[in-house]
This record gives C-alpha cells, sequence and structure tokens, in this order.
C-alpha cells in the first residue's frame, strides 16, 4: 500500500514535469 500511495506521488510530479517541459524529454 506504502508503494502505490509513493506511485501516486510519482503520477503527480511526472505530471507537472510534463507541464514544465517538452513531451520528447518527459519520454
Amino acid at each position: 500500500m506504502g508503494i502505490s500511495h509513493h506511485y501516486n506521488a510519482y503520477i503527480a510530479s511526472a505530471y507537472q514535469w510534463r507541464n514544465a517541459f517538452p513531451l520528447s524529454v518527459f519520454l
């Protein structure tokens, strides 16, 4: 369960990075 919470936080962080940088960098 702790892993799921950490994974959710990673998704939120990645989403912000995608908005801040080009999609090519995100991938």
